[in-house]
């Protein structure tokens, strides 16, 4: 995998030389030995390279990273010959931040070259600065106002090449890796570091390394540093629009320039990175007559005080132009960074400025079709086309704006998730369409936007509200429904942010009047929708569900709500194929507690299933729930790290027939009897292309008599796909293709029990990770062996299901089909009947984050 940063960072420098990289190996035998802090924030300093090296030596590490942050400012400390190293390690130890929680500790693990080329270039994107000492390599970067430029050089300590594909061995500090949003969210190590169980202490580290050093040499050599450039001073005052400019990278990038502007909004920083930091965004009184060029722009006041300043203040800013980059979609926010004097203009009255108005009567034209037309990188792109979702949102950056009657149709954070305290998450994300806007055909029965992928659109008029320290009336307290209407106008200002995760995006602060539209109380599973289709006597029902990521070592709440869900809600179909089963004691890593939790050897997840099981009560026909499931090898399908994700079954066995043949092992594979049925009954299906995810469980059932075949499926993920909302357009969306291959496994194996049996009953079901349009899905129904019910219409033309009603899945707003029921022929003459049943998508407390999908099928 390719360094995410390659398509951002100019070019790679030449990696240094040998000669150029490598310590200095003089010694100071007699004198005493200096160790400071001096000049932490701009490249490495001696006492960093001392705790690094510490670090590295003593765990035997490939690499140690020491966070400038820890250390404090201009500290400095004498070392004299003969010293014990107890001594030693307590002067040295008096420039660490004492005061940081946590800061002797550091994490040990395993990571990727590439994952640690971005970790450098993200931490160093994120501070600005020079974050990251070093031990077992040498780095030297350059940014030009703000925005990454190129590594000068970048080795290992011996000058050799740092291979993206090869893991290395790594100790980063513990302060910074959970401390929310810390490097496990901001920076993606859930993902790319795999963390040991042991870790290792830096007081002891640096005990151990001093007492074997019989004689002392010097760490001052410059080992790692951060050159940021900057450009010449423009005189006189620029207009904002003039810094703004027509395309999404400011031609002023790194000069320094005086602009001049009213406070639209004012905050300072609460919480995370940059905690104490004042921010704000300010509007030009004397706009410019074009369009396509913002008149607001984003201010980083710094952390000194600000009693002059306010919203309405007109204020002069002198300050550097910078791109402040987000780490996955290669976007940037402008503004003026480095303040070096920030004055206040006198006037009678404060200033107001007027909104730019959006939706209703407003003849500002929102784009409700494409993301971008553009073919490249959008940073390069020479001016905006406001017909492009992504370049007239652009065009608004750091401008005020009102919302007229805005309606919601997405969430995440808060009360999303069910709660047994009704706890909400610490954040929130409201989605929203100002009235007007939104295309009347996507609209989804309750309110919510479907997107349409035969035409590439994913609903650019769709704008995100967030709980900013600049919105401090967005909380996450408020509870909404899809398809709410606000009961209020939305006025705010509109910027470009960095979110919790690293990502960016367009966002929306609201400044003026927020509420919830719902109690705040979310519902509970007998307050939702349920199934038009329930079990009968000749009918079989068959429900395919993502439950995402349950395991029987979280949450007892969740298992009861499940329950409730699958009983009340789904009426207790005779099959359930269950996607995102964890094993028992779930992935390893950080509890709600915060403590970690080491993973195990073990992958069964029989405890998770019956606790499921267990807690499904009061169906309304006789039930008797058992469990189909083949245990994956340990850490080989993908999921949370630890968790060991599989499809899993569960059947009523009042209902449906079962009969459990052979011992299939979790890379065996599929094969057919001469009768027609499965040799090993369940069974799995095992191919080259599903190596490193979810295998398909196959299972054998019957009904009436009749054998069932039932394929459970969970194709891989979107993940190393670009956003659509990425600097790169068209957007790459690479792992498509590997779903294509995975469903051809399929479709060939269900065409084998086909070629058995023309008249075979075949389902095949799951989250298949694409919508319905899709080549994959194409491919799972080629050749005829399998119809979608999501295509399926009666005899006089009418869809057994709406369109626009598919959709089982809800990400920025866009509501969206991701889990759907195929079956062969046979099934289709068997009066087919589909639901996906929104109890989740379109609702607060939910039970997972995925809709359920049932269908029932008359056996007459």
């Amino acid at each position: 995998m390719v360094s995410k940063f390659s398509q951002v960072i100019i070019a790679l420098g030449a990696i240094c030389s040998l000669s150029a990289c490598v310590e200095d190996p003089g010694v100071n035998t007699n004198n005493e030995l200096l160790v400071s802090s001096e000049g932490r924030y701009e490249q490495s300093s001696s006492v960093g390279n001392l705790f690094a090296t510490a670090l590295q030596k003593e765990y035997d590490l490939d690499f140690a990273f020491v966070p400038s942050s820890n250390l404090l400012d201009q500290a400095y400390t004498l070392i004299e010959p003969g010293m014990e190293p107890e001594l030693t390690t307590r002067r040295v130890l008096s420039l660490m931040d004492a005061s940081k929680p946590r800061w002797k500790e550091y994490k040990l693990g395993t990571m990727k070259g590439s994952a640690i080329k971005d970790f450098i270039v993200s931490r160093t994107l994120e501070m600005q600065r020079h974050e990251l000492h070093v031990a077992g390599m040498h780095y030297s970067f350059r940014m030009v106002g703000g925005f990454p430029d190129r590594f000068i050089y970048l080795s290992t300590e011996n000058g050799d090449e740092i291979q993206d594909s090869r893991y290395y061995r790594v100790a980063i500090d513990a302060t910074n890796y959970r401390t929310f949003p810390g490097y496990w969210f901001a920076h993606g190590m859930s993902r790319s570091f795999r963390e040991e169980t042991k870790t290792a202490n830096l007081e002891q580290a640096l005990t151990n390394y001093l007492a074997k050093i019989q004689v002392m040499k010097p760490f001052d050599t410059i080992r790692s540093r951060v050159i940021i450039d900057e450009k010449s001073e423009i005189s006189g005052i620029t207009p904002i629009s003039k810094v703004q400019g027509i395309s999404h990278m400011s031609e002023l990038l790194g000069h320094i320039v005086t602009v001049e502007g009213v406070v639209t909004v004012l905050g300072t920083v609460k919480d995370g990175f940059h905690k104490g930091r004042k921010e704000a965004y300010i509007q030009s009184v004397t706009p410019d007559d074009d369009p396509r060029s913002s008149e607001g722009i984003y201010l980083d006041l710094g952390y000194g005080s600000l009693a002059d300043v306010e919203v309405g203040s007109l204020i002069r800013v002198k300050g550097t132009v910078y791109e402040e980059l987000a780490m996955n979609e290669g976007l940037s926010r402008t503004g003026i960074r480095k303040v070096q004097s920030v004055d206040v203009i006198p006037t009678p009255t404060p200033y107001t400025i007027e909104p730019v108005v959006l939706g209703g009567d407003s003849l500002v034209n929102i784009p409700n079709k494409r993301i971008s037309t553009y073919f490249g990188n959008i940073n390069r792109k020479p001016a905006l086309n406001l017909e492009d979702g992504i370049d007239f949102w652009e065009s608004l950056e750091g401008m005020k704006i009102v919302v007229k009657s805005p309606r919601v149709v997405g969430f995440a954070g808060g009360k999303k998730d069910v709660s047994e305290e009704g706890r909400p998450k610490g954040y929130i994300s409201v989605f929203v369409v100002a009235e007007g806007t939104a295309n009347e055909e996507q609209k989804t029965p309750v309110g919510g936007l479907m997107i349409d992928n035969l035409e590439f659109d994913y609903n650019p008029e769709i704008i995100r509200i967030v709980d900013h320290h600049l919105a401090p009336k967005v909380t996450s307290s408020k509870v909404f429904e899809v398809g709410d209407m606000m009961k209020h106008d939305l006025e705010g200002v509109f910027g470009y942010e960095k979110n919790l995760f690293g990502g960016g995006e367009y966002t929306f602060f609201v400044t003026g009047q927020f509420e919830g539209t719902q109690d705040s109380t979310p519902p509970t599973p007998e307050q939702k929708p349920q199934s038009k289709l329930a079990p009968e006597e000749d009918k079989l029902t068959v429900a395919t569900f993502n439950v995402e990521n349950l395991t029987a070592g979280k949450d007892a709440f969740r298992f009861d709500r499940l329950g409730r869900t699958i009983a009340y809600n789904l009426h207790c179909p005779d099959i359930i194929n269950l996607v995102e089963i964890q094993d028992d004691d779930g992935a390893f890593g950080y509890t709600n507690s915060n403590l970690y939790k080491p993973g195990t050897d073990d992958t069964v997840a029989e405890k998770t299933l019956m606790d499921l099981i267990t807690n499904i009560r009061d169906c309304p026909n006789p039930a008797e729930y058992k469990f189909v499931n083949v245990d994956p090898v340990k850490n080989q399908e993908g999921g949370e790290p630890g968790g060991n994700i599989r499809v899993a079954m569960i059947y009523n066995s009042l209902r449906v027939g079962f009969n459990p043949k052979g011992e299939p092992g979790p890379i065996s594979n599929s094969y057919l009897a001469a009768d027609g049925s499965l040799l090993q009954n369940p069974g799995r299906l095992n191919h080259e292309e599903l190596e490193g995810t979810r295998r398909p469980l196959v299972a054998e059932f019957t009904f009436k008599g009749e054998r069932i075949f039932v394929i459970g499926n969970h194709f891989n993920s979107k993940g190393g796909d670009t956003s659509l909302w990425s600097a790169d357009q068209p957007p790459v969306l690479g792992s498509s293709d590997r779903r294509s291959k995975i469903a051809d496994v399929v479709n060939d194996f269900v065409e084998l029990i086909l070629r058995s049996d023309k008249n075979a009953n075949v389902i095949v079901t799951g989250d298949f990770n694409d919508f319905n349009e899709s080549r994959a899905m194409q491919v799972l129904e080629g050749g005829g062996a399998l119809k979608n019910l999501a295509n399926v219409k009666k005899a006089n033309g009418e869809p057994i299901i709406q369109p626009n009603d598919v959709y089982t899945y809800n990400y920025g707003g866009n509501s969206q089909p991701l889990d759907f029921i195929l079956v062969s022929p046979a099934l289709l003459r068997r009066q087919p009947e589909v639901d996906a049943l929104h109890i989740n998508t379109d609702f607060m407390g939910q039970v997972a984050d995925h809709d359920p999908v049932i269908s029932r099928f008359t056996f007459d």
